[in-house]
């Protein structure tokens, strides 16, 4: 059986040069490249056990520093310490500030 050898020369570089320059080709490629969202959903703060102070801050209409203030407090029984940061138990912190006249 007999093999042909075929001589393209620089023709099928030029095609393949052609072809990646085309628009169709770099759309495709962009398409590729796209990165994908995935939106987390987010839990709303009522619904939450444990808040930041960012958080409390929005969820009790309440300042940082006063927030600050009533979790150094002594009597403060809702703070949970996680690592260098500060959590709040939510309900806690509803039940105490049902209990309090003023801040």
């Amino acid at each position: 059986m007999e093999t042909k050898n075929y001589d393209f020369g620089l023709e099928p570089i030029r095609l393949l040069i052609k072809l990646l320059e085309s628009s169709e080709y770099q759309k495709s490629q962009k398409e590729k490249e796209k990165p994908i969202n995935i939106k987390k959903k987010e839990t709303p703060i009522w619904e939450k056990k444990y808040l930041t102070i960012s958080e409390a801050m929005k969820y009790t209409n309440i300042g940082s520093n006063n927030i600050r203030r009533i979790l150094n407090h002594s009597t403060c029984n809702f703070v949970i310490y996680f690592g260098n940061r500060k959590l709040i138990h939510r309900q806690k912190l509803e039940e105490y500030l049902d209990d309090m006249h003023s801040l």
